[in-house]
């Protein structure tokens, strides 16, 4: 795949908030100077708006695209910024713990936030896909209201909504040592502000 950046149609052109699919060949073709035949596929990755001129305010694209001779059109195109590899944006694992571990984790916590909960969800179905008797917790703002509604909650076998300084530690020594708990949500205790 490559990334196309710097593709510009006037707003004005757009029926409804995107060009039509045809348009937007015809620019990336314009732009890469290959024939209709050479793409085979592309796919917006990015829309914003250059407003800075109001008679000419323009959509600008950067787009995902295939063609049948990629190596020979980045060769082509080596000096120009806008025509480079698209990134790769899938999720790696950076390490794998070896199976000869003599300690596994029997308790896992994970702390959730906007910008790592799908992340932090496909993290944890592969945890529990390979140690389902692994417990695993879950804490943060993202996951500290409307508890009921989100995947990854369901996931997890315990929720700490709210302060876990002292609630995430009292529930691991009872995983651990027992009783158990019986809920799943677990209201989070403030720590006393005078320590």
């Amino acid at each position: 795949m490559i990334r196309l950046t710097e593709i510009k149609l006037p707003v004005e052109k757009a029926p409804s908030l995107l060009h039509q699919e045809d348009e937007i060949r015809a620019a990336i073709l314009k732009r890469l100077g290959i024939p209709e035949s050479e793409l085979v596929r592309f796919e917006i990755f990015k829309r914003g708006v250059d407003a800075r001129k109001s008679h000419a305010i323009l959509y600008v694209y950067s787009i995902d695209i295939e063609v049948r001779n990629e190596a020979k059109l980045l060769a082509k195109f080596s000096r120009d910024p806008h025509v480079k590899p698209a990134p790769d944006t899938n999720y790696h694992f950076v390490a794998k713990a070896p199976a000869s571990l003599p300690e596994r984790p029997v308790i896992v916590g994970f702390g959730v936030y906007i910008w790592n909960v799908t992340q932090t969800a496909e993290v944890l179905r592969r945890l529990k896909a390979a140690r389902p008797e692994i417990k695993v917790v879950l804490g943060g703002p993202e996951v500290s209201h409307e508890v009921e509604q989100q995947d990854i909650v369901r996931l997890a076998d315990h929720v700490i909504t709210g302060w876990g300084d002292v609630s995430f530690p009292k529930l691991c020594r009872a995983l651990l040592k027992g009783p158990a708990p019986l809920m799943k949500v677990i209201a989070g205790v403030q720590p006393p502000l005078d320590e």
